[in-house]
């Protein structure tokens, strides 16, 4: 008869790794609370574009606002940070602590919007106004650079988001399908800060109107 010995193996143990601590690398306390969409940026796409941006938003299952709130962070302060920012949850992640009110209770404020549907007079379909709001900050930094390339803010946000979703090799003047009279309405409609470009209408009234209406002349407000 035949013995066989049957020798267990030593168990080794698995550590679980920790997360990487992300550290910033370069000092930017400016940049340490950007949770406050205190300000607005106007700008309009290319239709091509825009068709572009709301399916990698459905890829990424991401609302506009976030998305290009986290573009522009990328974009200027770059990639890491952004990281670190989720990490910590500094910068766009922030969160400031509740505001006691006169009776020592705690509480929170409330942000609630109606629902509204902009259009602007003139512009054509294939021309998508947006209006984002954002961190002040965020927008100061990208004006700096647009001045720098002695562009207007608006396009060279627009040239961002062209290069961003179809590429460095695609040119801005490629995908020129608007005339000169809906692009000067275009710029118009970005510098109107008393909205006189803008037709507002609720969004239950939009429906019942929609046959009346071009729906390709929506602004999208994030």
């Amino acid at each position: 008869m035949w013995l066989f010995s049957i020798k267990k193996k030593d168990k080794r143990s698995v550590r679980k790794k920790e997360p990487l601590e992300l550290r910033q690398v370069i000092e930017r306390e400016d940049i340490e609370k950007l949770h406050d969409n205190d300000d607005q940026l106007r700008f309009w796409l290319p239709e091509e574009c825009k068709l572009a941006l709301d399916e990698v938003l459905q890829c990424n299952h991401s609302t506009g606002a976030r998305y290009l709130r986290e573009l522009f962070v990328v974009y200027l302060y770059g990639e890491h940070e952004l990281q670190r920012m989720r990490r910590h949850s500094t910068g766009l992640y922030y969160t400031p602590p509740p505001v006691s009110d006169a009776g020592g209770n705690e509480s929170s404020i409330r942000y609630s919007r109606v629902a509204t549907v902009d259009t602007v007079p003139g512009l054509g379909k294939n021309i998508i106004p947006v209006k984002l709001f954002l961190p002040n900050k965020i927008k100061i930094d990208l004006q700096k650079l647009a001045e720098k390339a002695g562009i207007p803010l608006s396009t060279f946000v627009r040239e961002i988001l062209i290069s961003h979703l179809l590429g460095h090799t695609l040119w801005q003047e490629r995908l020129r399908s608007w005339s000169q009279e809906e692009e000067l309405i275009g710029m118009e409609w970005e510098i109107d800060e008393e909205e006189k470009c803008t037709v507002n209408v609720y969004q239950s009234d939009w429906e019942k109107q929609g046959v009346d209406r071009d729906p390709e002349i929506l602004k999208y407000s994030w």
